[in-house]
């Protein structure tokens, strides 16, 4: 899976490209995580609009474990991605384990959460 990274008014934009796998999607995260740690910064935006297929409940779950884990509550991290593959499911296992963290496919709704200083959780 390929990933650019921006330094996007006040926050890290990472834009992800290629398979949608658990996999794929785990390692991508722990790049993501080590690249805030490089630009020190705990705002992050992930657009997940130009990967391509699918992924179960399963992969859902062990997603939304792992960014808790990486991220947990000192880092905001809004997920971008297209309205047919939301459920929420990873979002509410990663937020039940104290992550700060949103999917949505709204671009602008994404942005304005994690540009809000007094988001705790919307």
């Amino acid at each position: 899976m390929e990933i650019i990274f921006r330094k996007e008014n006040g926050h890290l934009e990472a834009i992800l490209s290629g398979e949608a796998t658990y996999i794929n999607y785990s390692e991508s995260m722990v790049k993501i995580h080590e690249e805030s740690l490089v630009s020190s910064n705990k705002s992050i935006l992930i657009d997940l609009t130009k990967t391509t297929g699918h992924y179960n409940e399963f992969d859902r779950f062990k997603l939304g474990e792992k960014i808790a884990s990486l991220f947990g509550g000192d880092y905001k991290v809004v997920v971008i991605d297209r309205k047919e593959r939301i459920n929420k499911f990873g979002e509410n296992t990663a937020v039940n384990r104290g992550a700060l963290f949103m999917v949505t496919h709204d671009r602008k709704v994404g942005l304005d959460w994690l540009n809000d200083v007094l988001t705790l959780y919307y």
